[in-house]
Parts: structure tokens; sequence; C-alpha cells
């Protein structure tokens, strides 16, 4: 049985009440010191707010720090706050433009403590999105052709709305992307292209729920490149951090003349080192290789790319690698 500084013993029932009771204490410690010392208390993350309308901010302290100004800053074209607060809670009111892109905006509260200390809270998303379905949406591109495979083409989506109004719906959550064929191009979720490998697809951007109808088409088109590579893609499957591996490509020259590389770079946790530079103009058929390192810097997939910079294409000619980092 516990005995306390007296000597006396404490009963099992008082012992554990006092335990609890500590418990309680140290969890309320615990809890304020985790509370934000500035906050954007309203509007909620991921808010709706109309184009044209007037948003209401409120700040505030959960730590109850004292503020001698804050204001509130909301990504563009939504502005700053036209004036300072001398201290917490405090509100604003931003006038959303009405011609505003449809998408999601970050905003944040920064302020200085009667300390003299700067502070800025966790940022907030909020969703600026019309009410009303468009009537139409179209893309500004009507179709893609790509140069080579690994290029990259952001698509612009505008729809058209029953009051005359016509805005940038290109990365609105009301907008879906697919692909129907995602081995020649893919499509990210905010509407880029991205062509992996020759053939036709097609990409569609959908307003709201299918059955509505309000959608678009765009054919994309990749050709093939003017050399190969040998394998087209890398895949290291697991390397564990702090260590490396290495795979080799073999490119060939496949046009009907000497090849210049400009180049070979990669993206990611990827290095290369290669003998094609060197040995440029690359001969018809003739061949070069390109050792390619892995070394990954976190746990998980770890994706990356190639990029070969020659002298017939524009734009560098991209192929994909994939790795995952393992902790050993």
């Amino acid at each position: 049985m516990p005995i306390n500084h007296s000597g006396h013993r404490l009963s099992p029932s008082l012992f554990r009440s006092l335990i609890a009771v500590l418990l309680i204490a140290t969890w309320g410690l615990a809890t304020a010191s985790a509370q934000a010392v500035l906050e954007i208390s309203s509007p909620a993350p991921n808010t709706v707010i109309n184009p044209g309308q007037t948003m209401t901010v409120m700040v505030t302290s959960p730590a109850n720090v004292t503020f001698t100004n804050v204001g509130v800053i909301g990504e563009s074209p939504i502005g700053m706050s036209t004036t300072l607060a001398s201290g917490v809670p405090a509100q604003f009111s931003f006038n959303i433009p009405a011609d505003i892109a449809c998408r999601r905006y970050i905003m944040s509260a920064d302020g200085t403590t009667a300390a003299g200390q700067d502070v800025s809270s966790i940022i907030v998303t909020i969703d600026v999105e019309r009410p009303d379905m468009p009537t139409s949406i179209r893309s500004t591109l009507p179709s893609i052709y790509f140069e080579a495979p690994g290029g990259r083409v952001p698509v612009r989506i505008w729809g058209s709305f029953g009051d005359g109004n016509v805005l940038d719906v290109s990365a609105s959550t009301n907008v879906v992307y697919a692909s129907s064929d995602p081995t020649v191009a893919t499509v990210s979720a905010s509407g880029e292209v991205t062509g992996l490998a020759p053939g036709d697809a097609v990409v569609t951007a959908t307003y709201g729920p299918p059955a509505q109808g309000i959608f678009v088409t765009i054919p994309v088109n990749v050709p093939g490149p003017i050399f190969s590579i040998e394998p087209a893609q890398l895949d290291f499957g697991q390397q564990s951090l702090g260590t490396s591996a290495f795979q080799q490509m073999t490119l060939t020259n496949t046009f009907h003349a000497e090849l210049g590389i400009v180049s070979i770079t990669t993206t990611g946790d990827y290095s290369a080192t290669d003998t094609c530079v060197s040995a440029s103009p690359i001969a018809v058929n003739a061949t070069c290789t390109i050792i390619v390192n892995f070394a990954p810097t976190a746990a998980g997939s770890r994706l990356g790319s190639v990029r070969i910079a020659n002298n017939f294409n524009i734009l560098p000619v991209a192929f994909r690698v994939i790795g995952i980092g393992a902790r050993p």
C-alpha cells in the first residue's frame, strides 16, 4: 500500500483519486500549451464562398495571448485586410471579386503580440464557387499535340453562367478531369495534362454531376520520340533510406539523321551519369548509356524523371523513374 511523506499509509481508493487528479492536471497543462496563439476561427476550413459575396473573417487567440495588432492576408486576388485590429478577437470583411476564378484559396492571420513577437496562424483554405451551374464550359485548347513524350500542358476551362459572367473554372472543385487512356496521357486534378507514351487519348473535363451533361473534350496526341530508351521506365522497388541503387538505360538514335544530346538531367531522388553527351552527335541507330542512381530521402513512393534535352525537341524528352523509400 502507498505511504505518504508523514509515514501514514494511503487507502487504495484515495491513492487512485490522487493519481486521477494529477493526470487531469497534466492533461490540462498539455492542452493549454498546445492551443494556438493565433487562429482564424471563422470561416471554417473549406467553407464555400460565392463570387461577389462579402466574407467575414474572425480571428481569435485560443491561448489568450494579448496582441497589439492583427491582420488577415488572403491569396490573390482576395488580398489583405484594409485595416489592422488592435487586439483579438477581431473581425474583418472581404469583398470577393465577382470575376474571381472558381477554386480553393488560402488565408492566414498575422499579428504582433504585446511582447513584440510576430505570429502567424495556421493556413485556412476556403472554396470559392458559384452557387449555380454554368450553361456551358469550354477549353482554351481545342486539342493538345505534344512534341514528344514527357511534355506537360495545363488545361484552361472557362464556364459561362446564366447572368453573363464567364469565369475560370479550371481548378474548381466542381470540375473532374479524366483521360480515356492514362497509358498515353494523364491529367491531374487541377487539369495539367502529361504525355506519357506515343498514341491518342481524349481528356474530358466535367462540371458537376455527369448527368447534367456539362463537359468538354480535348483530343490529345503524343508522337513517338526520335530516339528510343530501353527500358522505357525504371522501377527501383524498395530501397532503404541511407543507401542507393543503380540501373542502366540504353538510348538508341532512331532518327534519320545524327542526334545531338545537349544534357541529361533528373528530378526527385535521382541522379544520372551518361556517355551520351560526350558521344554526341549520336549516329543513326547508334547507342549510348545512362546510369540512374536512386537514393531515397524519405519513406514512401518517390517519383522522378530522366529528362533528355536534344537538338531536335524544344523541350526535353522525359522518362519516368519510380522507387519506394523504406526505413531500415
